[in-house]
Parts: structure tokens; C-alpha cells; sequence
């Protein structure tokens, strides 16, 4: 039996523009749907993670990995500096040195403080691609009203998406809180939204969907 939704994408989150929804980072991997329980098909990772979540960005690119237990409280690390962010398509935003960032971190931009031209971002979240140094890949900032030359401490590393989100193991009632695969291409940011098809994963049988529009 399995479950199809699509979830829309606003400005600058991973599926939604004010609430923290995916991490990608290998030993960190979680996933959070606004709106969408997933306590029904949380498990216990090493136990029991039978549930099988495929994510869809809107070129068809898949992300998928196995629904264990319930993340902690959510939480962000301590703030860091940007020193600007381009608009463009994608978008590319630079931190101060020594930052710690890398590939997949989940970010929210603004709320300690705030971004001064790109306004856009404040209290959104951002998921980091395509490192160079100190600089990444984020969504598409061209339509947004100007370039951040200013910056100043506006980033927070999300290190728990809280209770209603959970964490992703790469196996069928594995362990390794990694995802299963990641499609080269796949768009962490895509502000098109994202299709995703959650199964009761048996070995040598179909899973059964419907359709779930949110």
C-alpha cells in the first residue's frame, strides 16, 4: 500500500517557505512534511523501518530513503555570518569564513537576525548545494528585489526539524541514518514542489498508490 501527495514549494524552504522539511547530510538525515503526519509511518531505526519514502522534484529527479523514529525538538546551532547572497538563478549565497557548513545542511536565513536587501529569505529556509569554499548553491533568487551585499550573522544551521518530522535510514530496518539514494540532479530547492510516494516496502511486491493533494 503506499500513499502519492504532492507538496508545494514556496520561497526558500525545502518544501515550504516557513517551516524547516529536509536534511541531507549523511548521518543527519531527517525529513518533515507541514501539514502531513507521518506518525503513522515512523519506525525504529535498526528495528523497524519499513516504510519507503520516494521525494520527486518537479524534472522527476528521486530522493529516497526509509521512515524511522520522530526527530528531536527543533533546533538550530549557533548563528554564523553571510557575507552576501546573488540573484540569480540559483541563487549563491557566501559565508563568512569558518562557518562549517557543508553540502546538505539545512539553513534558515534571518529570525536571530535579518537579511537587509534580500528580504525575501528572512525566516525562510534554505538547503545548501554545489559548495565552493565559502560559497553554495541555493534556490532561485532572480525574481526576489536585490542582491545581499550587507549580510551580517543571519544563518542557523536546523539540527532537529522537530518532533513531527523523522529521521531517514538507508535500509530496509537499517540503521545508517543516511538516505538510500540521491539522483544526480535532483533539485534541493525547488520552488516548483515536490511529488512523494510513501510505501509499506515488501520485498517482490507492488505498492498500491492514490492520489493526495495538499
Amino acid at each position: 500500500m503506499g500513499i502519492w501527495g504532492t507538496v508545494d514549494n514556496e520561497i526558500g524552504a525545502s518544501f515550504w517557505k516557513d517551516y524547516a522539511g529536509l536534511i541531507t547530510v549523511d548521518g543527519s538525515a531527517a525529513i518533515r512534511f507541514q501539514g502531513v503526519s507521518l506518525d503513522a509511518f515512523k519506525g525504529t531505526a535498526g528495528t523497524e523501518t519499513v516504510y519507503r519514502i520516494t521525494l520527486i522534484d518537479s524534472a522527476g529527479k528521486k530522493l529516497v530513503g526509509y521512515l524511522a523514529e520522530a526527530d528531536g525538538a527543533l533546533a538550530v546551532a549557533a548563528v554564523k555570518g553571510v557575507a552576501g547572497i546573488t540573484k540569480a538563478n540559483p541563487g549563491v549565497i557566501t559565508f563568512d569564513a569558518a562557518h562549517g557548513y557543508v553540502d546538505g545542511d539545512l539553513i534558515k536565513l534571518g529570525g536571530t537576525n535579518n537579511l537587509t536587501e534580500m528580504t525575501e529569505l528572512n525566516d525562510k529556509y534554505v538547503v545548501l548545494t554545489a559548495r565552493s569554499g565559502d560559497t553554495f548553491e541555493i534556490e532561485d533568487t532572480s525574481g526576489f528585489g536585490a542582491a545581499e551585499t550587507t549580510g551580517g550573522d543571519c544563518a542557523e544551521k536546523v539540527t532537529a526539524l522537530g518532533a513531527d518530522g523523522c529521521h531517514v535510514v538507508s535500509t530496509l530496518n537499517g540503521s545508517t541514518q543516511n538516505w538510500e539514494s540521491k539522483e544526480a540532479g535532483f533539485n534541493y530547492n525547488d520552488t516548483s514542489g515536490y511529488t512523494f510516494l510513501i510505501e509499506n516496502y515488501v520485498p517482490g511486491k507492488l505498492g498500491l498508490g492514490h492520489q493526495l493533494i495538499i
